[in-house]
């Protein structure tokens, strides 16, 4: 085609070859920590997850005991309240 067009673009070309270098290394980091942010967020979210499970866990333990509080409560009242005179509970001698 035409000389004094083929050689300014050429230069051009030339002179857009390193900052591309540039660029595509700059964008290969930016992946490579993006990559390294997801592993990290799908690692809090699994421990997220094993600590919701053991929340859970402790809960329906303090269920249980707080119903086997209101048992041992109920018998107690029963022994020392609910049999009026018929027997006496006796602490002791």
């Amino acid at each position: 085609m035409f000389k004094w067009v083929e050689d300014p673009v050429f230069e051009e070309v030339e002179d857009a070859l390193p900052r591309l270098a540039i660029v595509a290394n700059e964008i290969s980091k930016v992946k490579a920590e993006t990559n390294e942010m997801l592993n990290q967020i799908q690692e809090l979210k699994e421990e997220a997850i094993a600590r919701k499970k053991e929340l859970v866990k402790c809960k329906e333990w303090l269920y249980v005991c707080f119903l086997l509080l209101c048992v041992i409560t109920i018998v107690v009242a029963y022994v020392m309240f609910g049999q009026g005179n018929q027997k006496k509970l006796s602490i002791g001698y």
